[in-house]
């Protein structure tokens, strides 16, 4: 049975206006927590474009290079760079200019919905209403820009699987690059769309799989890249570090375990209060 229904423009456009509004007030919030490095590295971007972690900055106390301080791809420096050039430097200016990846989010989720529910506007809803997508929609860090092209990526990879059209699984491989390049828990992308792929169409999802040599390849490339200009593996680094952070004891194991739950609890709230819903009478 088909459930899905014509998205409306109108929809959109007030699904947008309203993610707008909701951030509006926070647009004069003061840089905080890693927003000083991703400005940093774009002011390097706007002096050179093509060595992006090329300087050295305290971060931890002393002098390190970028390269080691920061652990994430260079893509949304990119795009503050951008943004500085068209509006300047202000908190308010480029807060302005991230509420458009916001906006993505919020109406990407509600294409997507519409294609898989009846109720797409709830769906957009809840995402918009999660606690940690309004906290991370305030600052200038990677996650929520990350989300836009995942999100991305997903709904132009169902398109491709649902409408075997390898222009769309190329489309979609594309953002799933790019939301790699934002933060790199976007290569998760990569065989997630291969596993949605193979278990709904089988032998003749195969064709479709090609598509997604294109992130490895330039994943491959930006490694590479990395060790061209720094000397090391900006994945392999960011991999490297994330070993080294983890707890190794049973009191900080603990710790780590309560403020995950936690983080779990805020971003899945949604769920639980409509759970009853999916529930039938007598259950």
């Amino acid at each position: 049975m088909d459930r899905s229904i014509h998205p409306s423009r109108r929809t959109m456009a007030l699904l947008a206006a309203l993610t707008g509004l909701l951030l509006l007030p926070f647009i004069h919030k003061a840089f905080h927590i890693d927003d000083p490095v991703y400005l940093w590295v774009a002011r390097q971007i706007r002096s050179h474009p093509l060595d992006f972690f090329g300087f050295q900055a305290n971060w931890y106390g002393h002098l390190m290079p970028m390269a080691e301080i920061n652990e994430n791809p260079p893509l949304v420096s990119y795009y503050i760079a951008l943004a500085s050039c068209i509006a300047g430097w202000g908190e308010g200016a480029l807060h302005t200019a991230f509420l458009l990846p916001a906006m993505v989010v919020v109406v990407t989720t509600y294409l997507l919905a519409a294609e898989l529910t009846p109720r797409p506007v709830a769906a957009a809803m809840v995402v918009l209403l999660s606690p940690v997508f309004l906290t991370s929609s305030t600052n200038l860090m990677s996650d929520t820009m990350m989300l836009a092209f995942y999100m991305g990526a997903v709904l132009l990879w169902h398109r491709a699987v649902v409408r075997e059209s390898i222009t769309h699984a190329w489309a979609g491989a594309l953002l799933a690059t790019l939301a790699a390049l934002t933060k790199y828990y976007g290569i998760t992308l990569i065989p997630l769309l291969a596993l949605y792929t193979v278990a709904t169409r089988h032998r003749r999802g195969l064709p479709l799989l090609l598509p997604l040599l294109l992130p490895v390849a330039l994943l491959a490339g930006y490694e590479a890249l990395g060790h061209h200009l720094y000397g090391d593996g900006l994945i392999g680094h960011a991999a490297h570090y994330a070993l080294q952070r983890t707890p190794g004891d049973a009191q900080r194991l603990l710790g780590r375990l309560l403020s995950g739950l936690a983080f779990c609890g805020a971003a899945t709230i949604a769920t639980h209060l409509a759970a009853p819903l999916l529930w039938r009478r007598r259950w």
